[in-house]
C-alpha cells in the first residue's frame, strides 16, 4: 500500500518536473528574453540601405527580414550566438 502511494506521489512530481523542464526549454529555445536595441536595428537597416533596393526578402546572418520599399520592415525574432551569425545577403529580389 505504501509503495503504491509512494509510486504515485513519484510520478506526479516527475510529470510537474517534465512540464517545468519543458516551458524552460521552449524560453531558452526561443530567445526568451534577448532583446535588440532599436539604435542597432537602425544601424543595420543604414549599413545595408543600398543593398536592400531590389530584395524583397534580406537575411541579416541570423533571421530573415522583409523588405519595403528599401527599408527593413520586420524580421524573425530567433536568437542566434555570435559564433552562429553567417554572411547577411538578400534571398529574394524583386521581379
Amino acid at each position: 500500500m505504501l509503495a503504491k502511494i509512494f509510486i504515485t506521489l513519484n510520478l506526479q512530481i516527475m510529470k510537474k518536473s517534465l512540464i517545468i523542464i519543458g516551458v524552460i526549454s521552449s524560453l531558452v529555445l526561443s530567445g526568451c528574453g534577448q532583446e535588440s536595441s532599436n539604435d542597432d536595428d537602425l544601424n543595420t537597416q543604414n549599413t545595408v540601405t543600398n543593398k536592400l533596393e531590389n530584395c524583397e526578402s534580406w537575411f541579416n546572418g541570423c533571421n530573415t527580414c522583409y523588405v519595403e520599399n528599401g527599408i527593413i520592415s520586420g524580421c524573425t525574432e530567433r536568437y542566434c550566438l555570435p559564433d552562429q551569425y553567417k554572411e547577411a545577403k538578400c534571398t529574394k529580389y524583386k521581379e
